[in-house]
């Protein structure tokens, strides 16, 4: 709960600092590239971080449950990366077809790549919290928030913009990820 507190005592300085920084035009871009991987993520999970919550869990106290753990970890996992790509593509896709500037489909493929890192992320997190382990999954939780926070805070500073927030998060997520 203190984990869940700060980060959203940390999202929303940083919200505010953001806007200020980019201003309405780039913020608008910024907002548009985040909608667009939103609009598309549930495509890249199709309920298998449910799935494996619940099947772990069951398994876990069983003789052989690690074992047959680690093998639904893997199967989701391989199955989240193959999602996660035809998310990827289709994301990008939707950006282009729909018009926008080539700079902005830019940011949408490249924010596109933070659903490989949540695909490793997700697959990791479900299973931590099939084994009880929401210690874990919430300091992964809020290391991100602080790495994002800070080298999007550096990022905005030295005048990359919206770019810069996003490689921001993607360090964020294969932090977490880790």
């Amino acid at each position: 709960m203190a984990s869940q507190l700060l980060i959203k005592l940390l999202s929303f300085g940083f919200s505010i600092l953001i806007v200020r920084d980019l201003g309405a035009n780039d913020y608008g871009q910024y907002a548009a590239v985040l909608a667009f991987g939103i609009t598309f993520a549930f495509l890249s999970d199709l309920g298998l971080g449910t799935y494996s919550v619940r099947e772990i869990a069951r398994l876990r106290d069983q003789p052989d449950g690690l074992a047959r753990a680690e093998v639904i970890f893997g199967s989701v996992l391989r199955l989240r990366l193959l999602l996660s790509l035809g998310t990827m593509i289709l994301v990008t896709a939707a950006a282009w077809l729909s018009g926008r500037s080539l700079m902005m489909v830019g940011a949408v493929a490249l924010n596109s790549i933070g659903l490989l890192l949540y695909a490793v992320q997700g697959a990791s997190d479900a299973t931590l919290s099939g084994f009880e382990r929401l210690d874990i999954t919430a300091g992964a939780r809020v290391i991100y928030q602080v790495v994002f926070v800070g080298l999007g805070g550096i990022a905005l500073l030295v005048g990359l913009g919206y770019y810069g927030l996003i490689l921001a998060n993607l360090a964020g997520i294969a932090v977490m990820a880790f």
